[in-house]
């Protein structure tokens, strides 16, 4: 063993036996209304149990949204110009209609989240979807734009991005089968 190693270990006992050596020696010397009462688990009373912080939610709201979006925007400068057949922007399921800027109300939960999605398809079988969810504060006023450029292609003027993505061609299928399949239940 290395000549240091042991000269700390040797150190740590000598201090270790003296403090014990005289914490002993000033026991009878403590008076006895200064003895601390130590009480066993048989003592104290049983204490309700705290689940472990769950994060509380802010109260659910509402945010204005004023969307700028003009089909002038859905235009793809791509060999020649093109505008999608057909595509579906939404707001929390709210659909956003293109070349209308009256506002809409949006319900936001307690995370202060809202999701975006617009949903888009081309000639020639040329098809996709973005999703995006948005930090917001309720009861604030935001202006909704739109980008093809952007990965949430929906942008929200003054809110925090979280995250966005593009769904792979397996993910769309799927939610193409499930759209078309609440398109024929609620008609």
């Amino acid at each position: 063993m290395n000549q240091r190693y042991l000269r700390i270990i040797v150190t740590c006992a000598i201090v270790g036996s003296i403090t014990l050596a005289l914490k002993q020696s000033n026991q009878g010397n403590i008076p006895v209304n200064k003895i601390p009462n130590l009480k066993t688990s048989m003592d104290v009373e049983a204490q309700p149990v705290k689940a472990p912080g769950v994060k509380k939610s802010a109260p659910a709201g509402t945010i204005t949204i004023k969307p700028d979006i003009s089909s002038e925007n859905l235009v793809v400068y791509k060999c020649g110009k093109h505008s999608p057949k057909s595509i579906l922007l939404t707001i929390n399921d709210q659909e956003i209609e293109v070349n209308n800027n009256d506002p809409i109300t949006v319900k936001v939960d307690g995370t202060k989240q809202v999701k975006t999605r617009c949903r888009w398809a081309f000639i020639m079988n040329h098809k996709g979807e973005n999703d995006a969810t948005w930090e917001v504060e309720p009861g604030k006023e935001y202006t909704a734009s739109f980008s093809w450029d952007g990965d949430s292609k929906i942008t929200i003027d003054d809110a925090k991005l979280i995250e966005a993505k593009r769904l792979t061609p397996e993910e769309y299928k799927a939610a193409e089968v499930k759209n078309t399949h609440k398109k024929k239940t609620h008609k």
